[in-house]
């Protein structure tokens, strides 16, 4: 695929954004993505991974193990990678120490929901609505996304955009 600035040279930066809900993908090349300053960040989860627990080389890290698959926590922090899904239960506390650390929480608190002047109930029908449309046009991927946006509204408090 081609670079959707120039035309010349094979995209390797796919910027996706979405604006008043309107999705736009551009395909960049890197000559292109470095004119408008776009730069892929090296490394992706395991460089973040890295970041939250790189500093702990002692030897606790040695002793703690995973309860289900037996890795150890040194060994996930080497692979950048968990052995199970038990691990995220084993090294709940070290996880939740390690983004308490990076990021000055261990949960996230995104911003409020806009509802652009609709009521709740409203956004959620129109929500409702479009993941049919998706759904009877086999966008199964936008369906499921759409799915998840209503429960997560649904489970917000408040009843409208101005509130």
């Amino acid at each position: 695929m081609l670079c959707d600035e120039c035309g010349k040279n094979p995209a390797r930066i796919k910027m996706v954004s979405v604006v008043g809900g309107e999705k736009r993908e551009v395909n960049l090349c890197p000559e292109c993505a470095a004119r408008h300053n776009l730069t892929p960040q090296a490394g992706g989860i395991g460089k973040l991974f890295s970041a939250l627990f790189g500093a702990e080389k002692n030897n606790a890290a040695d002793k703690l193990v995973c309860e289900k698959c037996g890795m150890r926590f040194s060994q996930a922090l080497k692979t950048q990678r968990a052995g199970c899904p038990g691990c995220y239960v084993s090294f709940r506390a070290q996880i939740a120490a390690g983004l308490k650390k990076r990021q000055g929480a261990d949960t996230h608190t995104g911003r409020a929901l806009e509802y652009h002047g609709e009521s709740k109930e409203e956004a959620i029908s129109e929500l409702q609505r479009e993941m049919e449309l998706a759904v009877a046009c086999e966008n199964f991927e936008e369906a499921a996304a759409l799915r998840d946006a209503i429960r997560a509204l649904a489970a917000c408090e408040g009843g409208s955009a101005d509130a």
